[in-house]
């Protein structure tokens, strides 16, 4: 299964976050969950409203522009019809936390 992480579209086994993220240190991120049924993800705008608003709410960066794009394509590469996709968000890295 390829995912899609930090802007590049990689194999599952690839995939790694770093222990220094905000999300998994601190716990500062959210994450949607979304429904794809024969190929179209189900209520697909609310859901990116939803996703950009939180972000802002929690002043994290909302990542793209391009988003339904990017989702679409997991589908696509992973010749998916229907399947749960999760979007999760986080501050990203913390480099203070390496001292």
């Amino acid at each position: 299964m390829l995912v899609y992480l930090n802007g590049k579209f990689l194999k599952e086994e690839e995939a790694r976050i770093s222990p220094f993220d905000q999300g998994f240190l601190l716990g500062i991120g959210l994450f949607e969950t979304m429904r794809a049924y024969g190929g179209k993800i189900f209520a697909l705008e609310k859901h990116l409203k939803r996703l950009k608003d939180s972000a802002s709410f929690l002043r994290i960066d909302f990542p793209r522009e391009d988003l339904e794009e990017i989702l679409y394509r997991v589908l696509e590469l992973n010749q998916l019809k229907e399947a749960y996709l999760r979007v999760t968000l986080t501050r990203g890295e913390e480099k203070s936390f390496r001292n």
